[in-house]
């Protein structure tokens, strides 16, 4: 099916790419039985990634069930700032380049303009202001999933999608 409809899963990618390089090498006829391997194992695949799946949303609940009870706590704005401000210090690395200046990964004076979705409009931030702003919204976004109290966690593949 997949061969016919002339695509492939995002997890069939690399065997794809492999087909490919074969068919480039002139090994149509081992690339030929590659596509019947892959063909063939489609069920077996997506067993693997149902059972992978399952396993992430038992401890995404496990998670839930013991943060439930701190949740009003934890999505106070205060603690996400202290995480993101630790975060940001911790991924900041600094290093010495040939002449020996002190550098960072994200500078503090070199500026970048970023558009606040909030005014429609561009901001002057530092490097450093934005990517402590990105983990802020990253962090605010995980605390208010692992602190959720519905187990509703979709599956990436719908038994629909596979007939």
């Amino acid at each position: 099916e997949f061969y016919q409809k002339e695509t492939l899963p995002s997890f069939l990618e690399p065997k794809r790419n492999l087909i490919f390089k074969m068919s480039r090498n002139r090994q149509l006829e081992v690339a030929r039985s590659k596509v019947k391997e892959i063909l063939s194992n489609v069920l077996s695949y997506l067993d693997k990634i149902r059972a992978v799946q399952a396993k992430n949303r038992d401890g995404v609940l496990e998670v839930r069930q013991i943060l439930a009870p701190m949740a009003p706590i934890l999505l106070f704005p205060v603690i996400s700032d202290r995480i993101s401000e630790k975060t940001t210090l911790g991924l900041n690395k600094d290093f010495k380049i040939k002449d020996g200046t002190l550098c960072f990964y994200f500078e503090e004076t070199e500026k970048v303009e970023v558009l606040d979705k909030g005014t429609n409009r561009y901001k002057t931030m530092s490097e450093r202001e934005v990517l402590k702003f990105v983990i802020k919204k990253w962090v605010d976004s995980v605390l208010i999933y692992v602190t959720k109290n519905d187990s509703d966690s979709e599956e990436v593949i719908d038994e629909e999608e596979i007939q």
